[in-house]
């Protein structure tokens, strides 16, 4: 048998549950991350997208739709839980056993014998999928080992994940990683936003009781220059020359 043991609630005692509750915030975000893995992206019994139920001791994520199928089935076939709502309390042993398995492999069990169907469509009727879901977990119809066990269970998925995430990372020019460059993408943000507000600033004249002239929110030129150089001079004549102008402009007012 290949799916991990998972106690039944008659089997818990008070110690667990209360560890459970302790680390209950920490175990849905672990259950969102394995729901998230490529091989648990669509529900194990359809071709559903949105997930948020589990199936036990099978270790599969499934849809709303199916998972009320399961229910019919019964508890000593299968368990479901809700991972997404934060309602349902999930142990270790169970989350293990989330990990351990996942839709692809799981899935390679059951369908192993040759015969196997293509799980139901999503807008499939309800009786299509209820006679597919008894046959796959209740009478176990394609249920062998693999010949060749090319999936990965879903712990090692995400291990696997998070080992190319962090290779990526290192692999950034002077050892900068993700942090480094969301934090250059701000600033050049940053940059362009400052550059069109410029362009759209035009300076204002206003003239004194006393008759002397002074302008009105203009930047310096050169923090103007340093706006719009880096990103758009180089490649506008234009431009540059506007700029050599501006500065004229503010030069005769001293600014």
């Amino acid at each position: 048998m290949p799916f991990p043991k998972v106690k039944g609630l008659s089997q818990r005692v008070p110690g667990e549950k209360e560890a459970a509750m302790k680390c209950d915030r920490e175990s849905h975000q672990r259950l969102n991350a394995l729901a998230r893995l490529p091989g648990n992206r669509e529900c194990a019994d359809c071709s559903a997208r949105h997930r948020g139920w589990a199936s036990l001791p099978h270790g599969v994520f499934l849809c709303i739709n199916c998972a009320q199928i399961h229910r019919r089935i019964g508890r000593h076939i299968s368990q479901v839980k809700s991972y997404s709502s934060g309602t349902y309390l999930w142990y270790p042993d169970e989350i293990e056993a989330m990990a351990v398995m996942g839709n692809d492999n799981a899935n390679a069990w059951y369908h192993a014998k040759k015969g196997a169907p293509r799980k139901p469509s999503q807008d499939a009727p309800v009786a299509v999928k209820e006679f597919y879901i008894r046959q796959k977990y209740e009478e176990r119809k394609w249920f062998a080992e693999p010949k060749a066990r090319k999936v990965q269970p879903a712990k090692q998925q995400q291990q696997q994940q998070e080992k190319e995430s962090d290779v990526s990372g290192s692999e950034q020019p002077n050892g900068k990683g993700h942090g480094a460059q969301l934090a250059a993408t701000k600033t050049n943000c940053a940059a362009v936003e400052d550059t069109k507000w410029r362009r759209r600033a035009r300076p204002v004249v206003s003239k004194a009781r006393d008759g002397t002239t002074s302008l009105l929110d203009v930047p310096p030129p050169a923090r103007l220059h340093a706006c719009l150089l880096p990103t758009t001079a180089a490649t506008s004549p234009a431009l540059t020359t506007g700029l050599a102008v501006g500065d004229s402009f503010f030069n005769a007012f001293g600014v």
